[in-house]
């Protein structure tokens, strides 16, 4: 096996044989120039591993402990990371990650040394993150990856210990090949908020104690607004700015003649979207200043939903009202409609995997599963138990999921989802499903089965899936396909992409949806047989 130093020689030679500009690159055919891409990728990773490895001698020559005499005070910097700047011409936040993932691999290193020296040594116990640092020496994993997972995971506390804190980078670590630098930070983060739920709750209490607003008056007597809002109060905000300018801001196209004729209608708006928004918040702090003090009012408002197992639920919330979300409550009344702002995602408890099935930690030393959390729909951080259970005292709705994670069928007798079923559509996909696509559920149009008459008009939610507008297009466009294996969603690329034809993995958007249903392994090509074919979604 190469090691990296000739892996990172024999990559510079092959890049370099192509030439020293543009038009050597001009001269490739599609798979050698994608080929090159590749090659330059291995070269970037291996090289910034040579940089970690001279920041982290630079900061170890330059700790705190040798004070004026340290490296970088010597030349005439407070900091290694300020030193490497200097040097490299970089972002002070590039050296700062090459000056921590450095000093990981200059750690683990002298910790594996001294194990072979010494075993019984106290100070022989490898970093919590040393299968991180090994990952990266071996060439495998990128200094981006590495500082994702290391900063994503964050650092030791008495409800957090090491050993918790390795099993999740090592389970990371497993993940890191299908994801890149900014999915991994998110992953980790997410695993953290699983790991520390009381770290949930007093990240919301300081997001809402740095909440503030401020108006002032511009020299040319124009008035400029600042807001810093915690994610529930902003994604309010957002749902009012999304609601008054969507058709403008790539929202999903309509087929509902009256809804299609206002989508016209704003798009013909002389206004400019920044000018629409504005007129909407205004319009509605006047209505709200202008309201009768003394009337509740009980109108149509956006949904901010959140979205909670109802394992959590129960294990959270010890009220018979929130045990059964089967869509009574205890009074015998409907809750299958649309909530106002809680809604509960429900799934069924006596079968299928636990919710720390996915956990790569499990129980926790006293046996019992960790606290749960719920999630702001479109929004990536989690909301501690006490948040949902304020929230859902506005009423909420049981949406039921089999063990596979799809959403229990509600067939209807035209091509159309129900509201219903896109509210269901919605907390399964999070979003539009094509890989790498962040635009949220509001932005998405739901998506038919290919043989949607043959099957005596249904309209299924299994049958559809969310996808933006963009995307939407390209599928048609360009000979996409989008096909099912159970609740398990693949994209098929076209031939001029990729001759395998190698399904590409679909997941749900909905971070609690990917921790309690993982994606699958891809399955094979789809038969060349029509009536041997998953079911197939072309839109």
């Amino acid at each position: 096996m190469q090691n990296l130093t000739d892996q990172l020689r024999q990559a510079a030679v092959a890049s370099a044989d192509i030439g020293d500009g543009a038009a050597g690159y001009a001269a490739l055919n599609e798979l050698d120039l994608l080929d090159s891409q590749k090659q330059i990728a291995r070269i970037r990773r291996n090289y910034d591993t040579h940089a970690a490895w001279v920041a982290g001698e630079i900061a170890r020559r330059s700790s705190r402990a040798l004070g004026f005499s340290g490296l970088a005070q010597r030349h005439g910097f407070l900091t290694p990371e300020a030193l490497i700047q200097s040097e490299t011409g970089g972002t002070r936040a590039e050296a700062a990650k090459l000056v921590a993932v450095g000093t990981l691999m200059t750690d683990t290193e002298a910790a594996e040394e001294l194990q072979q020296a010494d075993p019984g040594s106290p100070f022989a116990t490898l970093p919590w993150l040393a299968v991180v640092a090994g990952a990266v020496r071996a060439g495998t994993l990128s200094i981006d990856a590495a500082e994702a997972i290391r900063k994503g995971l964050g650092d030791i506390d008495p409800g957090v210990p090491a050993e918790k804190l390795a099993a999740a980078a090592q389970f990371l670590l497993e993940e890191a090949a299908s994801l890149n630098a900014d999915q991994l930070l998110r992953r980790a983060r997410r695993l953290r908020d699983e790991l520390d739920a009381d770290g949930i709750a007093r990240r919301e209490k300081t997001q809402r104690d740095a909440r503030s607003f401020r108006i002032w008056r511009q020299d040319d007597g124009m008035y400029r607004v600042s807001a810093l809002l915690p994610p529930e109060d902003g994604r309010l905000v957002e749902l009012i700015v999304d609601g008054a300018t969507s058709p403008r801001r790539g929202g999903p196209r309509f087929v509902d003649a009256a809804t299609q004729a206002r989508a016209d209608a704003l798009r013909d708006d002389e206004r400019t979207t920044e000018q629409i928004a504005a007129d909407a918040i205004l319009a509605l702090l006047q209505l709200g200043a202008e309201a009768d003090p003394n009337t509740v009012f009980f109108g149509r408002r956006p949904a901010v939903r959140i979205l909670v197992t109802e394992h959590d639920l129960a294990h959270t919330i010890p009220d018979p009202a929130f045990q059964n979300l089967s869509g009574q409550n205890p009074a015998g009344q409907d809750l299958a409609g649309q909530t106002p702002v809680g809604q509960a995602l429900t799934r069924p408890t006596a079968t299928g995997p636990s919710p720390t099935a996915m956990s790569p930690t499990g129980p926790d030393s006293t046996g019992l599963a960790p606290p749960g959390h719920g999630q702001i729909e479109g929004h990536s951080d989690p909301v501690s138990m006490d948040t949902v259970k304020r929230l859902l005292c506005s009423g909420y709705t049981g949406i039921e999921f089999d063990d596979d994670g799809q959403c229990i069928n509600v067939g209807r007798d035209q091509r159309l989802f129900t509201q219903r079923q896109r509210t269901g559509l919605a907390a399964r996909d999070g979003g539009c499903r094509w890989p790498g696509c962040d635009r949220p559920a509001s932005w998405c149009e739901a998506h038919h089965i290919e043989h949607w008459k043959a099957d005596h008009g249904k309209t299924d939610i299994a049958d559809g899936i969310l996808l933006c507008k963009a995307h939407h297009l390209l599928l048609h466009d360009n000979h996409w396909h989008v096909f099912r294996t159970g609740a398990d969603y693949w994209l098929l690329p076209p031939v001029t992409v990729d001759a395998e034809q190698t399904p590409l993995p679909m997941p749900s958007k909905s971070p609690l949806m990917l921790e309690r249903f993982p994606p699958k392994h891809p399955p094979k090509h789809p038969s060349a047989h029509p009536s041997e074919h998953p079911t197939r979604l072309t839109g």
